[in-house]
């Protein structure tokens, strides 16, 4: 347990909810396109395939967007554009998620020993046929860390069967989930 407490640390969250906001963004302006011109967004993105700095993106990701942008104002983030690493869980998986979850301050909370009913799976987007990126298995440690969005849940997941493992993804399953102990 004391690996659980200390991988979802609130100080430690706090202090990367803004590198996640940045990341969520940037992932969507990277897919778009984007030609990074900062240490950071060259070391996190490269620019292989960049195409423009203003790139064209559809409506419902311009209000993702807005969205992100929000949330960063309000928590008043300064992400450091000179570093070349930022401090994400999961960032390698975070950077292939079709739709990109909005980090929070609010709400957040971790369940130690988590107890599905049935198998809970984590999907790559919000919708059931979108690829499978893990199980939620009696035992593991949950966070969410991210806003819910409808029905639909951003779970980080901590494998109990597999020591150091971390997975996150969308759920609309979550609902009845019974944990052992919360915290948040």
């Amino acid at each position: 347990m004391l690996i659980s407490l200390v991988f979802f640390a609130a100080p430690t969250w706090a202090q990367s909810v803004c590198d996640d906001l940045w990341l969520s963004r940037n992932v969507i302006y990277d897919a778009h396109g984007y030609c990074f011109g900062s240490e950071l967004g060259k070391a996190i993105f490269d620019n292989n395939g960049c195409t423009s700095v203003d790139p064209t993106l559809p409506p419902d990701l311009q209000d993702r967007i807005k969205r992100i942008w929000t949330q960063d104002r309000s928590l008043e983030c300064a992400v450091d554009q000179s570093q070349t690493n930022i401090n994400v869980y999961n960032q390698a998986a975070r950077l292939r998620l079709l739709t990109q979850p909005i980090a929070t301050e609010d709400n957040v909370k971790v369940c130690f020993g988590a107890q599905p009913n049935n198998p809970i799976v984590l999907h790559k987007d919000k919708t059931d046929t979108s690829p499978v990126l893990a199980t939620i298995d009696t035992g593991d440690t949950l966070g969410w860390l991210h806003l819910n969005e409808g029905d639909w849940q951003f779970i980080t997941l901590m494998s109990k069967s597999t020591a150091g493992k971390i997975s996150s993804g969308w759920t609309d399953q979550a609902g009845d989930l019974r944990c052992d102990e919360i915290a948040g």
